[in-house]
């Protein structure tokens, strides 16, 4: 791990992980099988995080 220092802000970009080829077939492109439900119970599971991950999500924040 690393200690950050007091008062530091920490920015979250989600496009990163949603654009990472380590994950995503094609995926720089519109491509709609990425949803495929056996796609998506074999991808990391912070992949793709529109509205936050993890046991708080919500999409009401």
């Amino acid at each position: 791990g690393t200690t950050l220092p007091r008062g530091l802000t920490v920015v979250i970009v989600p496009v990163t992980a949603a654009r990472d080829p380590r994950y995503w077939e094609r995926p720089e492109d519109f491509y709609p099988d990425h949803f495929d439900a056996d796609k998506i119970a074999r991808r990391d599971p912070y992949s793709y995080v529109p509205f936050s991950a993890g046991p708080r999500n919500c999409i009401g924040i």
